[in-house]
């Protein structure tokens, strides 16, 4: 069957030729994966919507063989001039929308996201679909895989000003699950099934290396796993009650008052007039005495903690504390830790206890406001509960090659950075409206990624203002609870909540609220239509990336994205673009 384009009239000779070429253009391989199609077969599979308008009515193809082509490999091969030119056609035409344009709208979601598990440092895992590593904005799908909120057009809140503390990151210390946490005393072994070799190494975190005592108390002490950390509990006691646990299966004999004590405690309950003692012993029990007190100085160099609450980092070098002398007052060789719990009742949980370090963990940098009202960063070293932070690329040891559980950020999702299947867009005249040649019509759908391993809290759906003037919105509008992502066609069917006022009465360039009752469990919809000016209709079409067309179908604009529409463009200049329309 000849080769017979909608809206084009050809000679026969020339059809004949066209559809030679389509049928058998690219034969080379390599030339084919260089214009992202199958070799010997040049024609496009993108499909595209019946346009609104009958004088350019399109129809649907049926699916072809080829790969559908990109964006990059349409402008390599067919130049944004050769694009307009043919859209202009009819009186509708789909939009070869550059969506990054300041004469294009771009709303956008300003939220948080949490993501269950971000695996920095990479996971094994036994169906050997091992992960890598992840960022803060990657998350594991449902189906196992491994996504990215990129991908669907999430990214880190921007940056209010340049003198407000910007930290889109927020973790907590105890969750995050880190080698250092837990990795005292290196070195040390032991039998773990009772075969006779040490093979497995001891932590402090694990309850089976602790042992305790409750004679000089009425209540009793139980020291336990729990999860990712090491419980100790309490209850019953009163004053002059005292119950204790030691952990001693290690010893450090080098660099004593170098060594930094390091805690990561959740602190569930510290009753009033409860006095926790954690001691750092040597061989012949001088110690370095810390205290878990309400009463306590809290800005002490000993003070852990004097209220309850999650997260709570604790980093003192030793040679800076005052030792105890209960032995030769030389503190050398240390061999034990002790807590030690008076007068009350306590429960605490440590999700990390360290001893070997000579250096402190960092928590990552942070932003904030100094005294003299300048924007200034630090280093986070004893964070308490959420804190937030700029970001994990440059972190340190506890965090870098970490797991981090519930990981929030502050996030921004742009309909500019959508999926191309996300938005559509066409062009008409705009005969109707003086002053004005082309109108722009425009629908976004902003479908958010949904998994067991994601929670969303969005705050509001905003824009920013692209006009001067108000008449230039025809429609300003937005529909939430949708099912799924809405087209053009679906304009006049769908229920919309109109903002046209709110662009009209703003100002060009003000941040304007579309709504503040938006939910991510289901579509929300955005749909504009904009009176243009002569002249901008070319900039949306020819400047930046071209973006998504927005309809199904093929006719004329099959062929431009086709690899023989490319053909078309690069030998338009010698005048087969005459013989094509039927002129000489």
């Amino acid at each position: 069957m000849s080769w017979s384009p909608s809206g084009l009239v050809v000679g026969d000779a020339f059809a004949d030729y066209a559809d030679r070429l389509r049928e058998t253009w690219p034969a080379d391989p390599e030339l084919a994966r260089k214009h992202g199609v199958s070799a010997g077969n040049g024609r496009s599979q993108t499909p595209m919507t019946e346009a609104r308008t009958d004088s350019d009515a399109q129809t649907t193809n049926n699916p072809l063989e080829s790969g559908p082509m990109s964006r990059r490999t349409f402008m390599k091969g067919v130049g944004a001039t050769a694009a307009v030119a043919v859209a202009g056609t009819g009186s509708a035409a789909a939009a070869n929308l550059n969506i990054g344009s300041d004469l294009v709208q771009n709303p956008y979601l300003s939220g948080t996201v949490t993501v269950e598990t971000v695996y920095l440092g990479g996971k094994t895992r036994e169906d050997d679909n091992d992960i890598d590593s992840m960022g803060v904005l990657d998350y594991i799908a449902d189906d196992g895989s491994l996504r990215s909120l990129e991908d669907a057009g999430a990214s880190f809140a921007e940056r209010e000003d340049e003198s407000t503390p910007h930290n889109p990151v927020m973790l907590r210390a105890d969750r995050i699950d880190a080698e250092d946490y837990r990795s005292f005393p290196r070195g040390e072994m032991y039998d773990e099934s009772g075969d006779g070799d040490e093979e497995t190494a001891v932590s402090a975190l694990d309850a089976t290396h602790w042992s305790t005592d409750a004679s000089g108390s009425a209540g009793s002490i139980d020291v336990t796993d729990a999860d990712d950390a090491l419980s100790v509990v309490v209850s019953g006691q009163g004053a002059g009650d005292v119950a204790t646990a030691t952990f001693s299966d290690f010893s450090i004999g080098d660099g004593e008052q170098r060594k930094y004590l390091q805690l990561v405690a959740n602190v569930n309950s510290l009753p009033a007039g409860t006095v926790a003692t954690v001691s750092v012993i040597d061989e012949d029990g001088d110690k370095k005495e810390f205290t878990i007190d309400s009463d306590a100085d809290a800005e002490a160099d000993a003070t852990i903690a004097t209220a309850t609450g999650p997260g709570q980092v604790f980093q003192a070098q030793l040679g800076e504390i005052s030792t105890t002398a209960d032995g030769d007052g030389t503190f050398s060789n240390i061999e034990e830790i002790e807590i030690s719990i008076a007068e009350a009742d306590l429960d605490v949980e440590l999700h990390g206890l360290n001893l070997d370090r000579e250096t402190q963990w960092s928590f990552g940098t942070n932003e904030y406001t100094n005294t003299d009202d300048e924007l200034d960063t630090q280093t986070l070293r004893e964070p308490t509960g959420e804190f937030s932070i700029v970001g994990v690329d440059e972190v340190d040891v506890p965090i870098d090659g970490a797991t981090l559980r519930s990981v929030t950020s502050d996030v921004r999702v742009e309909a500019a950075e959508l999926p191309d299947e996300n938005t559509a867009s066409e062009f008409s005249e705009a005969s109707d409206y003086g002053g004005y040649t082309d109108r722009l019509e425009t629908v976004y759908g902003f479908d958010l990624a949904s998994a067991y391993e994601l929670s969303w809290s969005l705050d509001a759906l905003l824009d920013e203002v692209r006009f001067h003037s108000g008449d230039r919105y025809l429609s300003a509008e937005f529909a939430t609870g949708l099912d799924e992502v809405p087209t053009l066609e679906d304009v006049e069917d769908l229920d919309w909540t109109s903002r046209r006022s709110t662009y009209a009465d703003a100002a060009k360039g003000d941040e304007v609220e579309v709504s503040s009752a938006v939910s991510a469990s289901n579509v929300i919809g955005v749909h504009f239509d904009v009176l243009l000016e002569d002249g901008e209709r070319g900039t949306i079409e020819s400047s930046g990336p071209i973006g998504p067309t927005g309809r199904e179908g093929g006719g004329i604009w099959d062929t431009i994205m086709s690899p023989f529409g490319a053909l078309l463009s690069a030998i338009g200049g010698i005048g087969l673009f005459r013989m094509i329309r039927g002129g000489s």
